[in-house]
């Protein structure tokens, strides 16, 4: 072999070699785990969870929110004939403990349609506090001023896994833009005879 084919020869084996090593490279490599271009990717990170969760039809008010709950029907009905409701619809922040439909079929007849308009309006008034907005997370206990000047005690006992106002229990919790809607297992009567009921 002379000098010149023996040149051909050796660019010719480079040339294949080259072409083997770039084919394993690109064939083979990917499919025994080593990085390549291919395979080194990254996976987008979601970081808002909460954009696409469902929210209540109308808004996220503590109006809006309480039209939501199922189980709130009979107290957002109160706060509609009361006009309390126009109180809600104000930068707030508000909370408010609504009680369950449940808790206003447990009252004797007359409870609430025996009071007065006044009495009335005072009842609903007595289950929301203007001004402050009362986390379970956050507050263990403490006397606040309801929207009818009357007292109620919020409570949230160290390892109890309960929340309290007064005697009523917290069994839902609703997030609202304006405030907080909690709602409890009976019926919030103010402590005064003006909530007493009347004869038919």
């Amino acid at each position: 072999m002379n000098k010149k084919t023996r040149s051909r020869f050796i660019g010719l084996a480079v040339i294949v070699g080259f072409a083997l090593g770039l084919w394993w490279f690109i064939a083979v490599a990917p499919n025994m785990g080593m990085p390549t271009a291919q395979t080194a990717t990254t996976t987008p990170v979601v970081r808002n969870t909460t954009a696409s969760a469902p929210k209540p039809a109308g808004g996220t008010d503590i109006v809006s929110v309480l039209g939501g709950i199922t189980n709130a029907g009979t107290f957002a009905s109160y706060l509609r004939t009361t006009g309390v409701v126009k109180t809600l619809t104000g930068a707030g922040p508000y909370t408010v403990f609504a009680p369950t439909d449940s808790s206003f079929a447990l009252l004797a007849k007359g409870s609430i349609s025996g009071l007065g308009a006044l009495a009335q309006k005072r009842l609903v008034e007595y289950h929301v506090v203007s001004g402050k907005l009362l986390d379970a997370d956050a507050v263990y206990s403490g006397i606040y001023y309801a929207l009818s000047r009357d007292a109620l005690n919020f409570s949230v006992p160290i390892n109890s896994g309960k929340v309290y106002i007064n005697s009523a229990t917290v069994v839902g919790q609703y997030k609202a833009s304006n405030g907080i809607v909690y709602m409890i297992s009976s019926v919030l009567f103010p402590p005064t005879a003006s909530v007493t009921p009347t004869p038919h």
